[in-house]
């Protein structure tokens, strides 16, 4: 299934798109503001125009006029916004148009140029915006770039009330406290705790579009953004409103900030990068079986939107190269990212190991592999399976089950590039069950008598019994196998039995037997 590449991504957004509210914010600080009349006040403006008679406006931009050209015609525009230069005529405009009323006496030359430095404004910030999204502190960089449209100090904490980013600390503001455990900032227990408690608080967390916090609790007003990935409840934007006051249009503001930030979220980079931590690590913790905070498991999994007990498969890509790192791009996650659905992908020990989420993905380890197959042919890559498993702590066995896969696999088959843990389980126990007692001593001791026997009479009733039970006791499919005759067969077996005296009926004989046989291999 193809995706979006993230510059793709990145070039089918919209931008920031000024609404009339911004506009009318900023004219309020430098003219004469007679009235500001919004309509649908959606952000739809890209830049400013003089008004020419006769033509009709676009949606796209705000056009600036005298009021005496305002005239019957304009009662047919719909959803336009205008900067008008007096007072137009009473019913002239329809009902959908926005528009500011300024004194007749302001010069329209710098209502223009204003104007267009706004624009260019937010233009600049919404490119700084974009271009931490590709830094190493992108959430950082973010805010670091929105002080200015804000004019108040603003910080992102997460759903565990960590402050992962906060550029510019103020007087005023919460003092926060430093978690002894991993040494990172948060907002103080005691504010949590009455957090806990207050109405208004807990009403916060069920928004989902930018909202104010009352003074109540803090003393200033905060503007605040949930950030929804989905339905996960990731943490919040705030701006706190001790510099200057806050106003409507930094709704639609911080409304864009979250998008900005949310589709980073979905790149998985700004938050566990905010944090000193992201999900390879997390995930190599688990591997090694040192994660000590069961509280990160429980993060990466929400993170990743994925659940504890989903089906979980593991994987891991070998070479011969001797340092995989220095001649394996990480471009090459991308690649199984995108071709094995609810994936991620990480080196790990020389090698690159991916876990995948079969619940999520819907996919099948055979579908997996043909995937990937084109990667695995160019990069010459051999790959070791695990068994599905649905405990996501038991991630740690799983990557054992894949690289057991890849250390026996080859001893039976050097030729294939793809091997199965469940092909290759029974001789990891065969060789692990060895290392206490040699298989000379823990194999059935008449499959030791035939041989003797064999070596002796030059026969071969070890190996005929082999195959006998191999073949789970069919007479026609042994004596093919063979290339004897039936009635050798059944001379063989009788033979077998007479020097054995093993009952052949008996289910844990024959398992008992069959184990030896692959020990003794």
């Amino acid at each position: 299934m193809y995706r979006k590449t993230y510059s793709e991504q990145l070039s089918e957004q919209k931008g920031f798109l000024l609404n009339m509210q911004i506009l009318a914010d900023a004219f309020e600080d430098h003219y004469k503001l007679l009235g500001f009349f919004p309509s649908g006040n959606r952000p739809t403006l890209k830049s400013i125009r003089h008004y020419r008679n006769g033509t009709t406006p676009s949606i796209s931009s705000v056009y600036i006029l005298w009021a005496f050209q305002v005239n019957s015609l304009f009662s047919s525009f719909q959803d336009v916004s205008l900067i008008i230069i007096g007072e137009p005529e009473p019913g002239l405009l329809s009902p959908s148009t926005s528009y500011i009323v300024l004194s007749e006496d302001t010069d329209i030359g710098s209502v223009y140029d204003f104007t267009t430095d706004l624009f260019l404004k937010y233009a600049s910030w919404d490119l700084a915006l974009q271009k931490a999204l590709f830094s190493d502190t992108p959430l950082q960089d973010m805010l670091k770039a929105s002080q200015d449209i804000f004019k108040n100090p603003l910080f992102v904490h997460d759903s565990d009330f960590y402050v992962l980013a906060c550029p510019n600390r103020v007087e005023g503001m919460l003092k926060w406290m430093i978690d002894s455990r991993n040494g990172r900032p948060m907002v103080p227990l005691d504010t949590i705790n009455g957090f806990k408690i207050d109405k208004e608080y807990l009403h916060t967390l069920k928004t989902r579009h930018a909202d104010i916090f009352s003074a109540n609790q803090r003393g200033y007003r905060v503007l605040y953004m949930n950030l929804w990935n989905g339905q996960h409840y990731e943490g919040r934007i705030c701006v706190d409103e001790l510099q200057s006051l806050i106003k409507p249009g930094d709704f639609v503001a911080i409304e864009y900030l979250s998008e900005v930030i949310l589709t980073s979220i979905k790149r998985r980079n700004i938050f566990w990068s905010s944090m000193g931590r992201n999900p390879e690590e997390i995930c190599k913790k688990i591997l090694d079986q040192s994660i000590t905070d069961e509280h990160e498991v429980s993060r990466l999994l929400r993170f990743l939107s994925w659940g504890y007990h989903d089906q979980y498969l593991v994987f891991k890509l070998i070479t011969d190269h001797a340092d995989m790192t220095s001649t394996f791009s990480t471009s090459a996650f991308g690649y199984i990212e995108s071709q094995v659905s609810s994936s991620h992908a990480f080196f790990y020990d020389n090698s690159i190991v991916v876990i995948v989420n079969q619940t999520a993905g819907n996919n099948t380890s055979a579908q997996i592999v043909s995937d990937i197959s084109y990667l695995l042919r160019e990069g010459l890559f051999k790959i070791g399976l695990s068994n599905e498993i649905h405990d996501f702590s038991q991630l740690h066995v799983a990557y054992r089950q894949a690289s057991i896969a890849l250390e026996y696999g080859p001893v039976t088959d050097d030729t294939s590039w793809c091997f199965y843990f469940k092909d290759c389980a029974l001789d990891y126990m065969s060789h692990k069950v060895c290392e206490d007692i040699s298989s000379d001593y823990l194999c059935a001791a008449e499959i030791r008598t035939l041989m003797d026997y064999d070596e002796k009479h030059n026969t071969k009733l070890g190996e005929t019994l082999e195959t006998y039970l191999t073949l789970e006791r069919n007479v026609v499919q042994t004596a093919r196998a063979l290339f004897i005759h039936r009635s050798t067969l059944f001379y063989r077996l009788d033979r077998i039995h007479q020097i054995t005296g093993l009952d052949l009926d008996n289910p844990r004989t024959r398992l008992y037997l069959l184990m030896s046989y692959q020990m003794l291999k």
